[in-house]
């Protein structure tokens, strides 16, 4: 009796197939889930470290500001603009000026790192440690505060500014460049002839005008004849060089024709400053009084700018933020 051979069945029946291939799919999903997963966790990473490299790259750069960048600034904030080399733009806050003419600071910019498409947008403030000012604000001078001037000149190296001050409004009546070939001596000039005009003026200054850069001045023109004279009434001038040098020397020369309206001259400088005053009183005839006050001393502009500032920033991308910092770091010189 023979033995009988099964023929051995060759390929996959329909149900084999089946099952393998629910199988397959039930091995295969979890693992493409995982490497999709894998590939955004490891983009995001990467996003994130872009967006510290950027955020950390901007604090430095605010770090390394002079300090005259910022006074700048507050001082013109609708021409002015610092632009860092990363592209990141920071301007005066407006919505936000603290008291004590200490001002706070937007930064504001998109970057787009190179050979990418990506795009970054970085938003911030930059707002002094009142803390740090309170206790570094030291002692101001509080009797100049007392003092109702009509005029005020600012001299320096290169420009003499000289305004009419009347109801506590601010007229320029000169914006000129100066020539000075000896730096260590400035002339001033003032001088109240008999109707009362005073006539303020630099022996170096030339006839070239400086464009300031703000808007809005009032000018001479503004001014009605009569807020120019101040026929027998006091005339009182604050001079102050603005500038910070050690071996600068500033001659005044004062003279008053107005026998009934006196002539006060109070010289400034800034806290630390070097420059000396001369007065030279000249005899007019007939000869109204002339009073000079030196060595009046005054609060740079630059002092409530000096020290720690708070730095916040924000990166977002694609309209999530992925990365925030705080810091406080000094900036000044």
């Amino acid at each position: 009796m023979g033995i009988k051979k099964r023929k051995s069945k060759k390929g996959f029946t329909v149900i084999e197939a089946i099952i393998s291939l629910v199988l397959f799919t039930l091995i295969m999903i979890p693992l493409g889930s995982f490497t999709l997963t894998a590939v955004k966790t490891s983009v995001k990473s990467g996003e994130k470290q872009q967006a510290i490299d950027i955020a950390q790259s901007t604090i430095e750069q605010i770090k390394a500001l002079k300090i005259d960048k910022l006074y700048n600034l507050s001082t013109y904030p609708d021409k002015n603009k610092i632009v860092l080399n990363n592209g990141m733009i920071i301007t005066l806050n407006k919505e936000n000026n603290s008291q004590d003419n200490f001002d706070s600071y937007k930064v504001n910019g998109i970057f787009k790192p190179n050979n990418t498409n990506k795009s970054f947008e970085i938003e911030g403030t930059i707002t002094p440690n009142l803390n740090d000012y309170n206790h570094n604000k030291g002692e101001e001078n509080k009797e100049s505060e007392k003092l109702d001037f009509n005029y005020c000149v600012y001299i320096g190296n290169t420009s003499i500014t000289v305004y009419k001050i009347v109801n506590r409004v601010w007229y320029r009546l000169k914006y000129k460049r100066i020539n000075n070939e000896n730096n260590d001596l400035l002339e001033l000039s003032i001088d109240k002839n008999i109707k009362g005009e005073v006539d303020i003026r630099s022996t170096h200054e030339t006839n070239i005008d400086v464009s300031p850069n703000t808007d809005n001045v009032k000018t001479k023109k503004d001014l009605n004849e009569s807020d120019l004279l101040d026929k027998d009434k006091e005339s009182k001038v604050k001079v102050l060089f603005y500038e910070d040098e050690k071996n600068k020397a500033i001659k005044l020369k004062a003279s008053n024709s107005d026998i009934n309206g006196d002539l006060s001259v109070y010289a400034y400088k800034y806290k630390g400053s070097g420059v000396r005053y001369y007065d030279n009183i000249e005899n007019t005839n007939p000869q109204g009084i002339v009073k000079i006050y030196k060595n009046y001393v005054e609060k740079s502009p630059y002092d409530n700018k000096v020290g720690l500032y708070d730095i916040d920033l924000n990166v977002n991308y694609g309209n999530q933020e992925i990365y925030s910092i705080k810091a406080t770091e000094f900036i000044g010189e």
